[in-house]
């Protein structure tokens, strides 16, 4: 009797698919590595193109003067943001009277003046609104612009308007 020979083959042979899928795919890199240079030596030619356009206008910008509309405007809004209206709210809220509701603050920053409109239960507690806003520091001089007592509801409200002169501390 002869004995069979025992081939116990621990590697198995190499195949064929692989390494055809591993050229393919090293064929893909080297495309996508040309493609990607082309786009490359695109992009910078473009960028080429655009820097003088770029330059000229960034130049232009730098040499344009500025608006003088636009300066008085700016010029505004600082001076009016610059104005103590701190102030302004504490010395109104110094003058609260118990029956009289404030119902709207117009503020003239450049005349320094403010009119105050609102509802009272009676003449005399307009006057007496009248009277604290003159005692105080920020609002003087009040005078009254407008009065009306409405029939509406039982109370009968006096609504008013009053201007005020603003102070400002130096």
């Amino acid at each position: 009797m002869t004995l069979r020979r025992i081939e116990l083959d621990h590697c198995p042979k190499p195949r064929r698919g692989g390494r055809v899928l591993l050229g393919i795919g090293l064929l893909a890199a080297a495309l996508c590595a040309v493609v990607h240079a082309g786009l490359l030596r695109e992009a910078s030619s473009w960028e080429a193109a655009a820097l003088p356009a770029a330059r000229s206008a960034s130049r232009s910008a730098e040499q344009a003067a500025p608006d003088p509309l636009e300066l008085g405007q700016a010029g505004e809004v600082i001076r009016k943001l610059s104005l103590p209206w701190d102030s302004l709210f504490r010395g109104m809220e110094a003058a609260t009277v118990d029956r009289v509701a404030l119902l709207g603050v117009l503020p003239d920053p450049s005349r320094r003046v403010v009119v105050l409109s609102g509802e009272a239960a009676g003449y005399g507690d307009v006057l007496r609104y009248m009277s604290r806003l003159d005692n105080g520091d920020v609002l003087t001089r009040p005078r009254l612009l407008s009065h009306e007592i409405r029939s509406e509801g039982a109370a009968h409200p006096v609504a008013f308007s009053i201007t005020t002169e603003w102070r400002t501390a130096p």
